[in-house]
């Protein structure tokens, strides 16, 4: 639900319009993990954060490259590049989506699910994105791939579904409110109490 106006300064209210975040790691089945694989998912949970926090990412950015198809947005480069890419996209003030990753959306490449696993043949991390992109709903739902080139021929990759929220304002980022109102966090707390969950409001 959305509660006040859409006035300036009037704090919009969003409950229950998010789902539980879906494991985003591809890395959960590994036994161990090479430094730069490490850094790989760091980026990505990073990045996967602040995609969830602007609902109007889906309609606006990603479904008018899918036209109605299944894939993924492909983010796909040296770890340097991929850390570069969310810091900028992180730093930005900017709170529209289109505007805010801008630099994202240059990087990126929106690969259809045919040709998806195909490009990343002996990648790592691939477990269950097969899977994600099936059973995901095209109308809300978007697959991103973060792809490290962790060195000749070695890829490793992190994957997660997100899902948008076309009947928001396109602003962002959408926090959680959290200590009573007096803390605001991108991350969704780890509790909730029978039907109450945690939710969150758009920027004031």
């Amino acid at each position: 639900k959305r509660e006040g106006k859409l006035g300036g300064g009037v704090r919009r209210t969003c409950d229950s319009l998010w789902r539980g975040r879906r494991a985003a790691s591809g890395a959960a089945h590994c036994v161990t993990m090479s430094a730069a694989e490490v850094e790989v998912d760091e980026i990505s949970k990073k990045l996967f954060e602040l995609l969830d926090s602007f609902p109007r990412m889906h309609d606006r950015c990603v479904a008018p490259l899918a036209e109605g198809r299944r894939g993924a947005l492909v983010l796909r480069g040296a770890v340097r590049m991929l850390s570069t890419v969310v810091a900028v996209s992180d730093a930005s003030k900017a709170q529209e989506s289109k505007d805010r990753f801008k630099v994202l959306l240059s990087r990126a490449k929106w690969t259809p699910q045919e040709s998806l696993l195909e490009d990343l043949g002996g990648c790592g991390g691939t477990k269950g994105l097969k899977e994600r992109i099936e059973s995901m709903d095209v109308d809300r739902e978007y697959v991103v791939v973060v792809v490290g080139e962790l060195g000749p021929d070695e890829l490793y990759c992190v994957h997660d579904c997100l899902r948008g929220v076309p009947s928001v304002p396109d602003i962002g980022p959408w926090l959680y409110v959290l200590d009573h109102g007096a803390e605001r966090s991108r991350s969704r707390p780890g509790f909730s109490y029978a039907a109450l969950k945690p939710f969150r409001v758009a920027p004031d």
